[in-house]
């Protein structure tokens, strides 16, 4: 008699992750010792010296050769370099999303440091985002899958070397609940959204919608859309010559004070200021490879 197994996943809550790779390559030189706060996760593997990053919050974080790193959109840091040192690593920039609109690893946070095993996957999939062949339109949908499954393989590898900081009982149930709102405010971030626009989203009273999104995000709704702003403003200034009012406003603030004024009391520096960071953070990126 044939042997059948099976497993039946359509019953399972879907949580779907979605990788969206921007950038990947290989780094041997000096580094720039600047604080930053990247718009995206970064994540890399020290391949030459151990390298040393000094964590907002955290303290002095040592990756030894071959180990790994994550460094999330949250995450304020710089290098630690000494005199005459050069670091050499390969490292990739992602977003990674859940259920559409919210970062993963805000849900779900993995310490900076990550193992050695780690490391090794991280490199093996930076290689294979290299080795990728160019663009072909025709091959769009084969390039953009293969993508996804090299990025969601790491994922996965980064994800099981970590405990999860929450229950995951407790939490993933009141993120389904309140993904489309999260979806909400990402379509609809540039108009001026109240409390009561996004309870009404989910056709909630803003008391009970308030609790959801608290047990959901530990974070109050509106605490959260101005994050939310503030990284899409972040993204666009690292990769878009949009003049800085115009960003502003396409992310929902008043006028171009407003924006400046909260941009430099969450990141230390004025959009302009930060551009000019960025700039100069992508020009050592690209100095030795």
């Amino acid at each position: 008699m044939p042997m059948l197994r099976a497993i039946d996943l359509a019953s399972e809550p879907a949580l779907p992750v979605r990788f969206e790779l921007l950038r990947a390559g290989h780094f041997k030189g000096r580094t720039s010792e600047q604080w930053i706060r990247h718009p995206f996760t970064l994540i890399g593997q020290a391949c030459g010296n151990a390298i040393r990053f000094e964590v907002e919050g955290q303290g002095v974080v040592r990756i030894p050769r071959g180990g790994g790193y994550v460094l999330s959109a949250a995450a304020h840091y710089r290098s630690i370099l000494p005199p005459g040192e050069r670091y050499a690593f390969k490292w990739l920039h992602a977003n990674v999303r859940l259920l559409q609109a919210l970062d993963l690893f805000r849900a779900q946070p993995v310490p900076v440091a990550q193992p050695v095993s780690v490391g090794r996957a991280i490199g093996r999939t930076v290689d294979a985002l290299l080795d990728l062949p160019a663009p072909d339109p025709r091959k769009a949908v084969a390039r953009a899958a293969r993508i996804q499954a090299l990025g969601l393989e790491l994922l996965d590898a980064i994800l099981a070397a970590a405990p999860a900081a929450r229950p995951a009982d407790a939490q993933w149930p009141s993120l389904r609940r309140v993904a489309p709102v999260l979806r909400f405010m990402e379509e609809r971030m540039a108009e001026p959204l109240s409390k009561e626009d996004l309870a009404a989203a989910l056709h909630l009273s803003e008391s009970r919608f308030h609790e959801l999104f608290m047990q959901a995000l530990n974070l109050p709704p509106m605490k959260y859309l101005q994050d939310l702003r503030l990284k899409r403003a972040q993204q666009w200034l690292w990769t878009t010559e949009d003049p800085v009012a115009e960003i502003g406003r396409r992310c929902g603030f008043a006028d171009a004070f407003h924006f400046s004024r909260i941009f430099k009391a969450n990141f230390g520096a004025s959009p302009r200021a930060y551009r000019h960071q960025a700039r100069r953070m992508a020009a050592w990126e690209h100095l030795e490879r």
